[in-house]
């Protein structure tokens, strides 16, 4: 029950963010979170840039259309033949490409969800924050892999900059197994 009214909580602070907001504003404002002056992220910075995580993996999933429960049977029944060609087909296929998206997007929310509940109770776990931080880096760390399935998804033109920027995920994960780690282990 406990963890429940955490995580909607999590969620109101990631939703407070405007709705207007584009992922170029929300990518903004995550990267921003990563630039404090010293080389040591103090719990307060971290949840800041948690809840940045957050506001951002909320929105890029909202705009990520699911498969429907016929779709993904065919697909999960494609990726399961053997015959290279059709695999190659539906790998490249935008049915494929939504999926992998769905699941990235879903994995990040429930992530930086969990961060947010763990910075803002100040449950004194390093290694749990650690554990959720590198959980996190999945998000950040093949920006081309996500380019091209928005692409194959018909959602974007695969650009760092399109409809769903993410130009900056590097330096992100840079920051994320730098200054954070390096923060939480001097904590």
């Amino acid at each position: 029950m406990l963890r429940k009214a955490l995580s909607a909580g999590a969620v109101l602070v990631a939703l407070s963010v405007p709705a207007s907001a584009s992922t170029q504003e929300l990518l903004r404002a995550l990267y921003a979170a990563t630039l404090p002056n010293s080389d040591v992220i103090d719990r307060a910075q971290r949840l800041t840039f948690a809840q940045a995580g957050l506001a951002y993996w909320v929105s890029f999933d909202s705009r990520i259309p699911r498969n429907s429960p016929a779709t993904q049977t065919w697909l999960l029944g494609e990726l399961n033949t053997t015959d290279t060609e059709r695999l190659t087909r539906v790998i490249n296929g935008p049915e494929y490409a939504l999926w992998r998206l769905e699941i990235l997007s879903t994995d990040c929310v429930n992530v930086f969800t969990l961060l947010v509940e763990n910075l803002a109770w100040h449950i004194a776990d390093p290694t749990y924050e650690l554990y959720l931080w590198l959980k996190a880096l999945p998000c950040f760390y093949n920006p081309g892999e996500i380019g091209d399935e928005l692409l194959n998804a018909g959602l974007s033109n695969g650009r760092y900059d399109g409809a769903f920027a993410f130009g900056l995920f590097g330096v992100i994960a840079d920051t994320i197994t730098g200054k954070f780690a390096n923060s939480i282990v001097a904590e």
